[in-house]
């Protein structure tokens, strides 16, 4: 019997895992913060762009118009903008805070990238705080026929939760 409840529970498990290879997204951020009170953002230049050019290009598109569609605007020259945001695109084990001068907020924690990880984090450019993380995992793939949509799906589900629900 025992041995039977442990071939189920595996089973379960494994059920519940994605299968190898496929794109998984998460989104951390600080619960103490009000997202409502960013209106305005500024792209920074990514120390860790994506390879492709193609890649790069749709994941600054598709970060700019999920901001447009939840009020947020880039700011013009010489504003200060109310969020900084950066990406960074497939390091190898490296902590992606890394070149960067901006603090963690609680409940965010830093995270060791793989080959095909795209990371968005936004900050609160008053505080220089991280605010907000997205994360998406087997994304950035060399397949040139997948990299485009797999980068637009990835960067898209990450802003279906923005503004977080606390």
């Amino acid at each position: 019997m025992k041995l039977g409840g442990l071939i189920i529970s595996l089973a379960f498990l494994a059920m519940l895992a994605p299968p190898a290879g496929e794109q998984r997204v998460e989104v951390n951020f600080d619960p103490t913060v009000d997202f409502s009170r960013f209106r305005n953002y500024a792209l920074l230049e990514s120390k860790n762009p994506s390879k492709m050019k193609v890649c790069h290009k749709t994941i600054l598109d598709t970060i700019q118009v999920s901001l447009a569609l939840r009020g947020l605007l880039p700011v013009y020259e010489g504003e200060q903008p109310d969020l900084l945001i950066v990406y960074n695109a497939g390091i190898k084990e490296e902590v992606s805070i890394q070149g960067y001068e901006y603090r963690y907020s609680s409940g965010l924690v830093p995270h060791i990238e793989q080959p095909e990880t795209l990371i968005v984090d936004l900050v609160d450019a008053k505080n220089n705080r991280l605010v907000w993380r997205g994360i998406a995992t087997n994304t950035l793939v060399e397949d040139y026929s997948k990299a485009e949509k797999k980068a637009e799906t990835a960067t898209r589900k990450m802003f279906a939760r923005y503004p977080p629900k606390s």
